[in-house]
């Protein structure tokens, strides 16, 4: 059977494939019949994949670039959805209300949830590199551009870019007075309006202003709205205090300033200054349990009689589909907030040298809570109590020691399991958390970098330095305990604890590359970066009932380089190969250290321009070999008790695909787009902490497809033109545990199912209203047909006796009404 989906999952790509070829020869025939009409071409799209504005035609790198219409038309606010936009990537939000992105690239899942480690995929805003994962999914500013880079990056954008980089860039000031308004109505009671304003130029001053505002229900209703949460009586910092479980859950609220400001007193220097600020209240999106393991030892029993037991049932997703209500008790409102510094200084010293700096600071703060089981905050009730004091008695460490000396015996149990029992039968009609996460972090950053560029007839070459400082403090709201695992919560009083890490790092680099022309057609490209990191933390947490500190220290210098070569046979044709490397840092939480991840990659390209610049198509084939793979564990699971997550060496890995991307203009006004990715990989030996488990990489489909069609009509009345858009993406159905111990309960957690992504929309454009304005009405809809598969499945242990998960957002639509002046 296994077989046969593969086949089918080849069939479907070779039929898309076909179609593409299809496409092309329409085009090319409808391109031949035309050839004496003046025809649109492809425009170019300038990128700064390489530190320096180049044609992206010009880039020996995988590279998808997409500016702020086409981001406006999928609805990508954040970059937890930029998976509609480039084949190979698959993106989406962590559990556990974190704000993390979970990106997976090039045969790597990765996003950086453990306090003190780093990512693969690195984020970049304006050239800053974005140093803490925790609270990283946050809304957009006002972007000009995003450009998503595969594979290894490590000689230019340095270090935790192993699988490759997403680099953002907002917009510039443009010198020239406009105002943009933005109106969004659409269901679940979304609104969002956004305003921006540019000023005229004053001297060598001009600026811009940018304000947004977004508020949406929640698609799913919480059945365990209501119940009440104090975490400030046993807080340190009572912040948080009384909290009540909403209504619906995915519910947000946004506020977002963005503001730049350019100073140019001569054409050859010029100084930005940027500064972001936003602030977001939401609620965590609905996580709904699929199945438990009622045979699991100990556990089994009680979550079964706990949830059978409940006066109004529970909600479980036996299906792997998103239910239309949960109960999701332990949920409230989270926090976040983050905000920026940016200047940017360029000098352009002659026709040869320019000189750039990026000095900025960055702060982040993030609060949520969330049911990672998908039941936290049920009522322990009388016929869950036995059970659950089995569990009790048998999981204390002084019962099991005395097993284990003989101290005491096995007929001595059912007598020690009652008076448990009697003990806890006050908690009957309280709280229950079985697993519920708590996370605060704040994360304050600053950096400089220093960029040199020279481009002569020879050599271009592109140098600098870096000095990278980051402090981080990750974990439990201060007092409080960072997960409730099967506990009672009398009074919905939250216990008093401490799970903190406190992570500070630096990181000093100089990096060099450069492009040796040795003939018209052939350039020879070598780069090197040197980085040294230094790192240090605290851990603070408690082992039953003791508290515990952990601290750490980590330096390391390791290098970065590529090799490559580029051939252009024509102006209109790039073809390249290469060599590189990159690696994410090491580092320690507490006593468990972890080595540098590491990563060499072979990589080959064509980039084409044809058929008088209506078809374009890139190509880039790779293979890629890691080692010691990083990957977030249990605390528990790998030896660590003290500690809820760690991050173990889990060996050595490799990894093969290709991506490609075509664009064409078959007729006037059509667009027609289409990417695919492919990646297959494994693992070459495992942790064996990890039990039995798959060689197949997890969280990592083998096939991606985007395809887009858009239409523009001639003007209909006066310059108004009606713009038909539809946009998809299909990823194939891919590894959700690596286990291979699972129950059969859990069939609809192993795997995340195929299928597609598809949203449209609708817009007249050009609509005049006097000399200066005019206006867009657009109706759209995303996720048209309501794909409910999970997102971000959890299981709870090794073999597990319990698998929750996460499901794609539901259907939406709306109408944008755009006012340009």
């Amino acid at each position: 059977m296994r077989d046969l989906h593969k086949g089918r999952g080849t069939r479907r790509i070779a039929l898309f494939a076909c179609s593409a070829m299809v496409m092309a020869a329409a085009a090319t025939g409808a391109w031949a019949q035309d050839a004496g009409e003046p025809a649109a071409t492809l425009g170019e799209i300038v990128v700064t994949a390489q530190k320096r504005e180049q044609s992206i035609q010009d880039v020996p790198i995988s590279i998808s670039a997409v500016g702020q219409e086409t981001l406006q038309a999928n609805r990508i606010t954040n970059v937890g959805e930029l998976a509609a936009i480039s084949p190979g990537l698959t993106a989406r939000p962590a559990a556990g209300g974190s704000n993390i992105p979970s990106f997976s690239m090039r045969g790597v899942t990765s996003y950086g949830v453990v306090p003190g480690s780093d990512k693969s995929v690195s984020l970049y805003i304006d050239g800053v590199y974005i140093g803490s994962a925790t609270g990283s999914i946050f809304d957009l500013p006002d972007v000009e551009r995003i450009e998503v880079l595969r594979g290894p990056q490590g000689t230019l954008f340095g270090r935790n870019a192993t699988a490759g980089a997403i680099s953002i860039i907002t917009r510039n000031p443009t010198g020239d007075f406009g105002v943009r308004q933005e109106l969004t109505y659409g269901n679940y009671d979304q609104f969002r309006t956004r305003t921006r304003i540019d000023t005229p130029q004053w001297g060598p001053f001009s600026g811009s202003i940018n304000y947004l505002y977004e508020e949406r229900r929640g698609e799913t209703k919480n059945l365990g709205a209501g119940t009440v949460w104090d975490r400030g009586t046993n807080s340190s910092i009572s912040r948080q205090g009384v909290q009540v479980s909403p209504k619906w859950l995915g519910n947000k609220r946004l506020e977002q300033w963005f503001a730049s400001v350019r100073f140019d007193p001569t054409d050859n220097f010029s100084t930005i200054y940027k500064f972001d600020h936003s602030v977001n209240h939401d609620t965590p999106t609905a996580q709904a349990p699929i199945a438990i393991d009622a045979t699991y030892p100990l556990i089994g029993p009680f979550l079964q009689a706990l949830t059978t037991s409940q006066p109004g049932g529970v909600v479980f997703a036996p299906d792997g589909k998103r239910p239309k209500e949960v109960n999701n008790s332990w949920a409230t409102r989270s926090y976040q907030k983050v905000f920026g510094h940016n200047i940017t200084s360029t000098v352009r010293v002659n026709d040869n040298w320019s000189v750039k700096n990026i000095l900025a600071y960055r702060e982040s703060f993030n609060y949520g809570n969330s049911p990672i089981d998908g039941m936290s905050g049920l009522t322990l009730t009388a016929q869950a109590l036995p059970s659950y004091a089995a569990f009790a008695t048998l999981s204390n460490p002084a019962v099991q020691a005395g097993l284990r000396a003989g101290v005491i015996t096995q007929a001595q149990l059912p007598a020690l399991i009652g008076q448990t029992a009697q003990a806890l039968a006050p908690l009957v009609g309280q709280p229950f958390a079985v697993v519920g996460s708590q996370s605060q972090s704040v994360a304050k950053q600053w950096s400089d970098e220093l960029q040199v560029n020279y481009d002569s007839k020879f050599v271009t070459l592109t140098m600098g330095g870096m000095y990278f400082h980051l402090m981080t403090s990750a974990g439990a709201p201060p007092g409080l305990i960072s997960t409730a695992n099967f506990t009672p919560i009398p009074g919905g009083i939250i216990p008093a604890g401490r799970a903190t890490a406190y992570n500070w790092a630096e990181s000093l680099a100089g990096y060099a590359q450069a492009e040796f022309h040795v003939t018209e057609q052939i350039d020879l490209v070598a780069g090197y970066r040197l980085t040294k990191d230094n790192k240090r933390g605290d851990y603070l947490s408690t082992l039953n009932g003791v508290p515990i500190t952990s601290s750490f220290t980590y330096k390391k210098t390791k290098p970065a380089y590529t090799a490559g070569i580029n051939y252009r046979p024509t102006s209109d044709i790039l073809v390249y190969g290469k060599y590189a490397s990159a690696f994410v840092s090491g580092g320690s939480v507490g006593p468990a250290a972890f080595q540098p991840e590491s990563a060499h990659s072979w990589e080959g390209g064509v980039k084409a321009d044809l058929l008088d610049n209506r078809l374009r198509t890139n190509l880039a084939v790779w293979k890629v070999k890691y080692f010691n793979l990083q990957s977030a564990q249990s605390g528990t699971n790998a030896g660590f008790p003290a500690f809820s997550t760690v991050v173990i060496d889990n060996g050595d890995a490799k990894a093969h695909g290709f991506e490609f991307e075509a664009t064409a203009l078959p007729m006037e006004g059509l667009t027609l787009n289409l990417g695919v990715g492919y990646t297959d990989g494994h693992f070459l030996g495992q942790n064996p902490v990890l039990g039995p488990v798959t060689n197949d990489f997890t969280l990592q489909p083998k096939w991606t497809t985007n395809l887009v069609a858009q239409y523009e009509t001639e003007p209909l009345f006066d310059d108004a033109r009606l713009v038909l858009r539809t946009d998809a993406n299909w990823r194939a159905k891919m590894r959700t545990s690596p286990s291979l111990t699972l129950a059969p309960v859990f069939d609809a957690a192993e795997f995340s199912p195929a299928g597609w992504i598809w949203n449209a929309r609708v817009a007249l454009t050009n609509i005049k209203l006097g000399n200066r304005s005019d206006v867009e009405v657009a109706l759209w809809g995303r996720n048209l047909t309501d794909n409910k598969r999970t997102t971000f499945p959890l299981g709870f242990a090794n073999p597990a006796f319990l698998y929750s998960a996460t499901f794609e957002r539901a259907r939406t639509y709306g109408i944008d009404v755009n006012f340009n002046y």
